[in-house]
């Protein structure tokens, strides 16, 4: 009787142990986000919101004003719909070798406004390393009149992480990963994380201030990270 209780005490020892540490995991850990050297400027395109047959949505894709980087040749590209999207929504990823894009499709509507997230893995489609691609999300009011679609995107590039960060990486989870990518400029996989992260645990609001102070750090003030 009294090993029984001996186990039951461990037990709720190690439950409570994992639940303060779930807890306490965002606390005092901001991930700030640090620009690589290398990247072209004034990458990011456009979004906004246009004309009722859009349901004046504003569209941001989530990309800095500069090429982004990802350690991983099949990232998550992620944006922002301040509204449920009543049209349909394209994504498209070319680079400047291909005459034709590498992805032209058009996906599932979301459901509801906020961060939304496509995955390469998902379309069987690999970056390869050192090259420039443009990515772009589009909502389509009218099949007929692309003119006026709402488009928002950005350049993308893959490049391997270091052993230093590899080794951080492995040793590290939640947002202690996606502050380690963050500092080291890769800036999609912090996105990539976070939304992650969010999506798992929608009705965590410091999750929703680590977003939206990463957001900020480039200049997407405007966007709420929910």
């Amino acid at each position: 009787m009294r090993r029984g209780l001996v186990l039951l005490v461990v037990c709720l020892v190690f439950v409570y142990g994992q639940t303060s540490h779930a807890a306490d995991e965002n606390k005092g850990l901001f991930v700030k986000y640090v620009p690589p050297k290398t990247g072209k400027p004034g990458a990011r395109v456009g979004g906004g919101s246009r004309g009722a047959g859009a349901g004046g949505v504003r569209l941001v894709a989530l990309v800095p004003d500069h090429t982004g980087f990802t350690s991983k040749p099949q990232p998550a590209l992620c944006w922002h719909a301040s509204k449920p999207l009543a049209a349909h929504v394209e994504i498209t990823l070319n680079d400047d070798r291909s005459v034709a894009p590498l992805l032209e499709k058009q996906i599932a509507v979301p459901e509801k406004n906020g961060i939304q997230c496509v995955h390469l893995r998902d379309y069987g489609l690999m970056l390869k390393p050192g090259v420039e691609y443009q990515w772009f999300v589009a909502v389509v009011p009218d099949p007929v009149q692309r003119s006026k679609d709402i488009v928002s995107g950005g350049i993308i590039s893959y490049a391997g992480p270091s052993k230093d960060l590899d080794n951080r990486v492995i040793s590290s989870t939640g947002l202690e990963t996606a502050a380690a990518y963050a500092e080291a400029g890769f800036w999609y996989d912090a996105v990539g994380i976070l939304a992650e992260m969010h999506q798992a645990r929608p009705d965590d609001n410091s999750l929703t201030e680590q977003m939206n102070s990463l957001l900020k750090q480039v200049g997407l003030s405007e966007v709420d990270g929910r």
